[in-house]
């Protein structure tokens, strides 16, 4: 799942911060590992994780549910998950 901040201010769809917020919510309770997005249509907001921190931070999700906080753990996720061909399992250099 992927909570993207720019659903999360204002001129957003109707309701849009409430659903993530009950998503959230169950997510934290059930140990999901949600994704972070800016969802910048603008090029200063790219990257720009404010309203979804808070949102995170209120409903309780631990940093160890962000998938995307670290480039070893997205792609540990994917092999997992079996996304990544059985040769190219090393991590790439960035």
């Amino acid at each position: 799942m992927e909570i993207n901040n720019s659903s999360l201010g204002e001129g957003s769809r109707k309701g849009s911060l409430e659903n993530c917020r009950l998503i959230a919510k169950f997510a934290a309770q059930k140990g999901s590992l949600i994704a972070l997005g800016s969802d910048a249509h603008w090029a200063p907001l790219i990257g720009d994780f404010t309203k979804a921190v808070k949102l995170i931070e209120e409903v309780g999700l631990s940093l160890e549910q962000i998938l995307n906080t670290d480039k070893e753990k997205v792609y540990n996720y994917l092999k997992s998950k079996r996304r990544i061909p059985g040769k190219q399992l090393e991590a790439p250099r960035i």
